[in-house]
């Protein structure tokens, strides 16, 4: 039997526009000329929009499905289904049922069977059974700069959007209170990694109207963290004073021992020296909010003097400045400012890690760390998902000129 390809990869085709200068006909030898492909539908109903078809001396304005086989459209019951009344052209990979429209006439059917290449449809499988952490890394081919830099756009965007799905909900669930949000989301940040569920547990024993009571006294707020942190050493005397004070007027518990990590950190990552960071930038910034709204620059936060390390100031950037930027704008009804945001972006040198490095050994170059987090949306939500088809580095794979059927 037949091996039949995917329906995404005959949307591919057509979308990307790679039968536009073919002689092609419908299934009863009608010549079509592609003057209009339309526009992909990624919902519900029709396939494409507004599509515009010659089909012998007649000229077709409407939408267009694609489908395996023809039968499919019985299937889906379509004909039950008035948002496909205005189909005007069938792209289907083989034809084994005539379709008819509400009046009972064919509907104009075109089939790839005969003009996909068995090479298309061979690398086409390849991708969808490679095992490597990039399915198309052995057929993998740069794309013009300009196209992967209007791509990792899109992908920043992407990665935006995901975030602020998440900020909402922190949002929402703090009462629409954008402070409470600011500081859950930097406690957050601060436990990126291997610590990130003692940090979790540690900004829930830490109630924000607690913290507000003591954000203006500096020893109090990094003993009320660190104590219940587990982590004030014994020679800080002043800080466990405080700290017992604290427990006793707040009837606080610390966090069970043993929780903290320290495999593969150094020093400046260490969950004490995180946490202390944190409390002091609190201390320093009485209201957040405006300061990470109006952010442009990175020696904006790092004059405060407040953070330690570059790559800690650059972090905070990345997960939470930035993303609180585009939610808030968006949440507040607002259109979010993306040349601001991918200009503060741009600024901070890309990430280095072992995502950045697979994509590196393929010959990919990032300068700024909206490259650098357009590669880490890409890795996880389309790489690790199969979505490569609606990846713009699929393009040169499936692309014209490397068919070799004759038939074209």
């Amino acid at each position: 039997m037949e091996k039949l390809p995917k329906e995404e990869l005959l949307q591919h085709i057509w979308q990307y526009k790679y039968l536009l200068k073919q002689q092609l006909f419908t299934t009863t030898g009608l010549p079509i000329q592609i003057l209009k492909p339309g526009t992909l539908n990624t919902a519900q109903g029709p396939d494409f929009f507004d599509a515009r078809i010659k089909i012998g001396e007649t000229l077709w304005a409407g939408n267009l499905e694609v489908h395996v086989c023809s039968s499919d459209w019985r299937k889906h019951k379509h004909s039950l289904d008035p948002a496909y009344d205005n189909i005007i052209l069938h792209l289907v990979y083989l034809d084994d049922e005539i379709v008819l429209d509400k009046n009972g006439m064919p509907i104009p059917c075109l089939t790839l069977n005969n003009l996909l290449p068995n090479e298309i449809l061979t690398r086409y499988e390849n991708l969808f059974e490679a095992q490597s952490s990039i399915p198309c890394e052995s057929l993998f081919e740069p794309i013009a700069k300009e196209l992967q830099t209007l791509f990792f756009e899109r992908l920043m965007i992407e990665r935006l959007e995901r975030n602020c799905a998440t900020i909402e909900k922190i949002w929402l669930k703090n009462d629409k209170n954008w402070e409470a949000c600011c500081y859950q989301l930097v406690f957050q940040y601060a436990g990126l990694g291997i610590n990130k569920e003692p940090m979790e547990q540690l900004f829930r024993k830490i109630p924000f109207s607690l913290f507000k009571k003591y954000q203006s006294e500096p020893n109090y707020l990094q003993a009320l963290f660190l104590g219940l942190a587990g982590l004030i050493k014994p020679s800080e005397n002043l800080l466990q004073e405080i700290y017992a004070y604290l427990t006793h007027k707040h009837n606080l518990s610390p966090l069970p021992k043993g929780l903290w990590k320290y495999s593969g950190l150094r020093p400046h990552s260490f969950p004490s020296e995180r946490i202390l960071q944190i409390a002091k930038l609190f201390a320093k910034v009485e209201y957040l909010l405006p300061l990470f709204l109006n952010l442009k620059h990175t020696p904006e936060i790092t004059g405060l003097g407040a953070l330690k390390g570059a790559a800690f100031t650059h972090g905070l950037i990345i997960n939470v400045i930035a993303p609180l930027q585009f939610s808030y704008a968006k949440l507040m009804g607002q259109a979010p400012n993306i040349e601001k945001l991918l200009a503060l972006l741009e600024a901070i040198p890309a990430e280095d890690n072992k995502v950045i490095k697979l994509f590196q050994n393929l010959g990919l170059n990032f300068i700024n760390s909206k490259e650098s987090q357009a590669i880490l949306e890409l890795k996880k939500y389309y790489c690790n998902e199969k979505r490569c088809l609606q990846c713009q580095f699929s393009i040169p794979i499936f692309k014209p000129n490397s068919w070799v059927s004759s038939s074209f």
